[in-house]
């Protein structure tokens, strides 16, 4: 587990280096005018049985990941939205398991990550009570915080 989470980080650092400066280039330009053609919800690892770690990934105000959320924390049902209704239909029973997991204490320790745009990656710091952006300044730190807490 250890070595994946090593290579999230690296990730990171990697994509900050050598794609961030193409990819603000190509944000800026489509700032005003977005068009988006597709909508993706996916599941990429077929041992999802045995993964550990879960990362959600969405912009800071992505309507999936609040609904989601709000799902887990008893938000009332919209009727209006496709949303809702998706979520609600395909994520309930996950959410079931979840909890499950969570109240048993067979589930692994939660490592989280977030992200306010497509630019910056965040890890949630313990220490620091704080979610912090992961950079070439702290990526070891944060590593090694994040180490610990799947040891734990």
């Amino acid at each position: 587990m250890h070595e994946s989470i090593k290579r999230i980080f690296d990730g990171i650092l990697l994509f900050r280096k050598f794609k961030r400066p193409a990819m603000v280039k190509e944000f800026e330009r489509v700032r005003d005018h977005p068009d988006p053609r597709a909508v993706l919800f996916t599941c990429m690892d077929s041992r999802r049985g045995n993964v550990c770690q879960v990362l959600v990934c969405g912009h800071s105000d992505c309507k999936a990941i609040n609904t989601l959320y709000q799902l887990y924390n008893g938000r009332a049902f919209d009727p209006e939205s496709p949303m809702d209704h998706w979520l609600r239909h395909n994520g309930h029973l996950s959410i079931q398991k979840l909890d499950k997991l969570v109240k048993s204490g067979e589930s692994c320790k939660k490592l989280e990550f977030a992200s306010e745009n497509g630019l910056m990656s965040y890890f949630f710091s313990k220490l620091q009570e704080r979610f912090v952006a992961i950079d070439e300044d702290n990526a070891s730190s944060l590593l090694k915080e994040a180490l610990c807490s799947v040891d734990d």
